[in-house]
């Protein structure tokens, strides 16, 4: 007497032939996604994965940059007029301002210059502890 899984497997041993055909479109089917849906997929993943990662967890601070752009945007057409800068034309300088700005100039090069070397060293190096004498007024 057979078992029983023998009995079954002869009774569908013709749909096997059948079953495989199904299985081989169906491979074909899934793995038949161009290049494209595939790019595509990947980047909704990236979008979905950016969403979640860094617009999520802090809606508050976005909503806070959306409405204060929004803000800008408006103040800056309400505002009106030529968004153009303006040249605005002044009257040459005087000769009095011309030299009070050469002379802030020179006194600026001054006190960024360097020292000069002699001012920096003392004018005479003591010799021993005994040759520096201090004089003290007591009063």
């Amino acid at each position: 007497m057979k078992a029983l899984r023998e009995l079954l497997l002869q009774r569908h041993q013709a749909s096997v032939p059948k079953l495989d055909e199904i299985r081989r479109r169906a491979v074909a089917s899934i793995s038949g996604a161009t290049a494209k849906d595939e790019q595509a997929t990947i980047w909704l993943r990236t979008a979905r994965k950016i969403w979640i990662e860094l617009i999520l967890p802090s809606r508050r601070a976005w909503s806070g940059l959306a409405a204060a752009w929004v803000a800008i945007a408006v103040m800056r057409l309400t505002a009106g007029g030529d968004l153009q800068a303006k040249v605005v034309r002044t009257a040459p300088l005087s000769e009095e301002v011309k030299q009070a700005i050469q002379e802030q100039h020179q006194m600026l090069v001054r006190l960024l210059d360097p020292a000069p070397r002699e001012a920096l060293e003392p004018a005479a190096k003591p010799g021993a502890r005994g040759d520096l004498r201090q004089t003290v007024a007591v009063c």
